[in-house]
């Protein structure tokens, strides 16, 4: 739940500080979810990299 509270901070923040805010949930969560999935397949890619580098498997 921590997530949530830094999200109500950066909005606070931006509307403080006179930025407009857009709060399109749904927008961010479709563009979250790439990321996520290309960061997971980088972890993956990185891990077999090294089992094959370190001989492990």
């Amino acid at each position: 739940m921590l997530w949530i509270h830094m999200a109500a901070g950066m909005i606070a923040a931006a509307d403080t500080a006179g930025l407009p805010v857009r709060r399109h949930i749904a927008v961010a969560w479709i563009l979250t979810l790439p990321v996520c999935v290309f960061l997971g397949a980088m972890l993956f890619a990185l891990s077999l990299n090294a089992i094959a580098l370190f001989g492990l498997g």
